[in-house]
């Protein structure tokens, strides 16, 4: 209110300006309520992130010059931000996004230099140039590889690489939409954070703790609570498998799946002498795989 204040005190006609600014108000507003029942691709995506306050300010002020919604520039832009926004909150820490973006966000006047903009940010991101290294692909890479469970993104990022794995758009490949799946948090540990009866490998689990070499254990080396060992799966199917032996989560990921995610758990599996079983090496191999899907669904080449 301050600043609002502020900028009408020098205007010699107060009443033209109060009333350029209530309609400016009024048509912000009105595209709010457009944007929030769109069903574009990359508009869904950003409210699945849940952090509008990054977006809003660049899509009212490409509304407000004009920009066309449903044009080249404004999807480009839709898909810029939902990139950089998962981006920023994969990251959090105290890297201020938002006040990285203010300059560009003030510069661009028109549909080609908001291009323009875009195109430099991509650039700059992609290139690591100067603070956009917080939030370019060797973050993302780095962020991925270490502590993942209860990211703010750990949720959309699998919902995404299941849509990813199916190959089908973003229509969805199960009759069940991104909020009601995830509303509980259900992140499956694969790797149960407390192994059945203390002896993992009986169990079909790798070695939780490696004494000779802390990396090289399941818990001892940090891979426990990491992308590789998490999966998205439905509450009552979380809560029926706990900490079961291997064996038995993977014949409930068969029988009771949803998901493409719990069907290929098989596929990433180390066969031990016939048997399947997961360890530190099917952690590993499913974490590249994951990072490499991450590296082509927020894929700076294709905005």
């Amino acid at each position: 209110m301050d600043e609002i204040k502020n900028a009408l005190v020098p205007e010699e006609n107060k009443g033209q300006w109060i009333k350029k600014f209530v309609s400016e108000l009024a048509a912000a507003f009105q595209f709010v309520e457009y944007f929030e029942k769109s069903d574009n691709a990359f508009s869904v995506r950003l409210r699945q992130l849940d952090n509008l306050s990054l977006a809003y300010p660049f899509m009212i002020k490409a509304n407000r010059l004009h920009v066309e919604f449903n044009g080249r520039v404004f999807q480009r832009l839709l898909h810029f931000l939902e990139n950089i926004t998962f981006r920023g909150l994969l990251r959090g820490g105290r890297a201020e996004l938002p006040k990285r973006l203010n300059w560009h966000l003030i510069s661009f006047c028109s549909e080609d230099s908001l291009d323009s903009t875009i195109t430099q940010m991509v650039d700059q991101l992609r290139n690591d140039y100067g603070y956009w290294s917080f939030w370019g692909n060797r973050e993302m890479t780095r962020l991925m590889s270490g502590y993942f469970y209860q990211n703010k993104v750990d949720n959309y990022f699998l919902w995404q690489y299941e849509l990813y794995r199916h190959g089908k758009g973003y229509g969805g490949p199960i009759a069940v939409n991104f909020t009601d799946l995830v509303k509980d948090e259900n992140i499956e540990h694969i790797a149960p954070l407390t192994p059945t009866d203390g002896q993992p490998v009986a169990n079909g689990y790798g070695a939780y703790v490696d004494l000779a070499c802390p990396e090289n254990g399941i818990e001892s080396g940090n891979w426990i609570n990491g992308v590789g060992n998490l999966m998205l799966i439905s509450g009552s199917h979380n809560k029926s498998i706990g900490n079961r032996p291997f064996d038995e989560k993977l014949a409930s990921y068969d029988s009771l799946s949803l998901l493409k995610q719990q069907l290929e758990i098989k596929d990433f599996s180390t066969n031990n002498n016939g048997a399947l079983i997961w360890d530190l090496n099917a952690i590993k191999k499913r974490k590249d795989a994951l990072i490499e899907a991450a590296l082509q669904i927020w894929s700076l080449d294709t905005i």
